[in-house]
């Protein structure tokens, strides 16, 4: 993507609660990490296509 935009790609940590803020203020351009994709993070950033999805479920207990 850096090199199609004529640009240096930096790649720098960062925590996981900064992740927003640090686009939001312009420190960084792109996030590349594991962020789950809610109705919450949505209102603040955009997001691109869903590329995976974990199918995460909550087991309980059948009563028979």
């Amino acid at each position: 993507m850096a090199r199609d935009l004529g640009v240096k790609a930096v790649f720098t940590q960062v925590a996981v609660a900064a992740r927003i803020p640090e686009l939001q203020q312009g420190h960084v351009d792109i996030l590349a990490a594991s962020l789950t994709h809610n109705k919450e993070r949505e209102s603040q950033v955009d997001f691109s296509l869903t590329h995976f999805v974990t199918g995460s479920t909550t087991p309980s207990c059948r009563k028979t």
